[in-house]
């Protein structure tokens, strides 16, 4: 859904599903797992922390304005 896209590492920091019922099953059984969970939730969090940081995104934006 929407930026989730572009953060998720398929079975590290979590799941993308089609939608299909098999899929979603495999995803909840797996997710039962709290080892897991703790290990992709820590996961996702630094891979936001990382990405998104206020330094990250103020030089992005220099960049960009350099290249123009």
């Amino acid at each position: 859904v929407g930026i989730a896209r572009d953060i998720i590492i398929e079975g590290e920091t979590g799941y993308q599903v089609s939608g299909k019922p098999e899929e979603i099953k495999e995803c909840i059984e797996s997710l039962r797992n709290r080892n897991l969970r703790l290990q992709m939730g820590q996961r996702i969090q630094d891979e936001v922390e990382n990405r998104f940081n206020w330094g990250n995104i103020m030089d992005q934006y220099t960049n960009l304005y350099r290249s123009l």
